[in-house]
Parts: C-alpha cells; structure tokens; sequence
C-alpha cells in the first residue's frame, strides 16, 4: 500500500485557513461585503434611509436598522452586476426584519428541507396509546 502523497514535515506554524464557501448557499461573499465599493454604497444608503428599517416605517412602527439588505439577492443577480450596488436594490433594515427576509438562514437542515421543498408531504405522527 503506497501512496503517492508525502507527509509534510512540520514547520512550526500553523497551516493557512482556507476560505471555505458558504455552506447554505455555495458561495462566498466576504471578499464583496469587505470591498470599499460596498461600504461607500452601504453608507449611502443608511444615510438615506437615516438609519430606520424601511420595513418597520412601513408597518408604522419606527425601528434603528443597521443592515442594507439586497431586494433581489446577490446570488441572483452576482457581485459584479450593476444591481448589486444600485441603491434602487437596497434597503435599510433592523436585525429582526432581515432574519424574516431570510429564514432559511436561521433553520436546521430539516426545517430548511421543509421550507425549500413546501410540495413535500409531510406524515403526521400520532402518540401511541397507552396498552396498561
């Protein structure tokens, strides 16, 4: 059993972290969010919104945001396109109502399954009855 591999001889540092992709949703956006690009846009953004989430002033109720939030997500439309900084893509929102916009984001792999795939039928279990 040979292998063509060597083992690497320790050179007392730690190995370089590799940028592991998002697990949810195969991609990695730190380079993006990091960009100056982003954080000008990002400001104007809240500026223009003056720091409240849009969603809360709508439903009457004034909340501090201080998340910008894609309307059509970055996935969709990719880093590079014009809709990833047009401010007519982007809100200002509070944490509460970001997680809402984003719910799959906070779930275990089956509730994710459950809300990615609604057709799914689900069974319902029943309790077993008591046989004393």
């Amino acid at each position: 059993m040979s292998s063509d591999k060597k083992p690497k001889a320790w050179n007392g540092k730690q190995p370089a972290k590799e940028e592991k992709k998002s697990e949810r949703f195969g991609t990695n956006n730190n380079e993006f969010y990091r960009s100056a690009s982003w954080r000008s846009i990002r400001q104007q953004v809240l500026q223009r919104d003056m720091h409240l989430c849009q969603i809360c002033k709508a439903e009457g109720r004034y909340t501090l945001g201080d998340t910008v939030h894609h309307i059509e997500p970055l996935r969709a439309t990719g880093d590079d396109s014009y809709k990833a900084f047009s401010m007519d893509n982007l809100i200002t929102v509070c944490r509460q109502c970001h997680n809402r916009l984003h719910r799959e984001k906070g779930m275990k792999l089956q509730k994710k399954i459950r809300y990615i795939k609604p057709d799914d039928k689900l069974e319902v279990f029943k309790p077993n009855e008591e046989i004393w």
